[in-house]
């Protein structure tokens, strides 16, 4: 495989997986002092949402509800 096969990330997927990374530390965080973590962001180009929790379900749908 040569590096013209490569898929080169634009600046924008580096935006989003800087923007992925920083709610898994943030995550990583909650999980170390046993918080309740509920954290996302909506991609400004795409509008997609991103979020990660560490809790149930059940428990965070009033949290997200509307987003």
């Amino acid at each position: 495989m040569s590096n013209s096969d490569l898929t080169v990330p634009d600046a924008t997927s580096l935006r989003r997986l800087e923007a992925m990374r920083f709610v898994a530390l943030m995550k990583e965080s909650a999980d170390r002092n046993g918080i309740g973590f509920v954290g996302g962001f909506i991609d400004p180009v795409t509008g997609e949402k991103f979020t990660m929790t560490n809790m149930d379900d059940d428990n965070i749908h009033p949290c997200i509800e509307g987003i």
